[in-house]
């Protein structure tokens, strides 16, 4: 499951921050679409470390906290890529993984209104819904 689109990444950032982001050569002048979707793949992939414990992720509808983590994730590891990574760009990436920690330890929760079946795990990973909390 990828957390951001190209279309959401794009509304937060214009063309050419994402030309110079996605390219080795600072001279070109398209975005370089396999990098920026590997990099996503790369964020969505580390989001679903720290959810796959606890839940579903299958069923989730990625609501906006997990695209702005996944935003912050996907921008420091392209700035990071370049060498370009400011102490802001940090901030936000331990930003997101503070939330990530946070949802895997049980401390915040995704709203019910963002599982498309109500399924979450326990913390000794037996299968249990919302509705009833009995074994699945």
């Amino acid at each position: 499951m990828e957390y951001l689109t190209r279309d959401e990444l794009k509304e937060k950032y214009n063309d050419r921050d994402l030309v110079r982001l996605s390219n080795e050569d600072d001279n070109e002048e398209e975005i370089n679409w396999t990098v920026i979707d590997s990099t996503i793949v790369d964020a969505s992939e580390k989001i679903n470390e720290y959810l796959e414990s606890r839940y579903d992720i299958e069923n989730i509808i990625v609501p906006n906290t997990l695209k702005r983590a996944c935003l912050f994730l996907v921008i420091y590891y392209l700035k990071y890529r370049k060498g370009i990574a400011d102490d802001n760009d940090l901030n936000q990436y331990k930003e997101a993984i503070q939330y990530l920690e946070q949802l895997r330890d049980g401390k915040v929760k995704l709203s019910r209104n963002y599982m498309k079946d109500l399924n979450i795990y326990s913390q000794n990973e037996k299968r249990f819904t919302l509705k009833s909390n009995i074994g699945v």
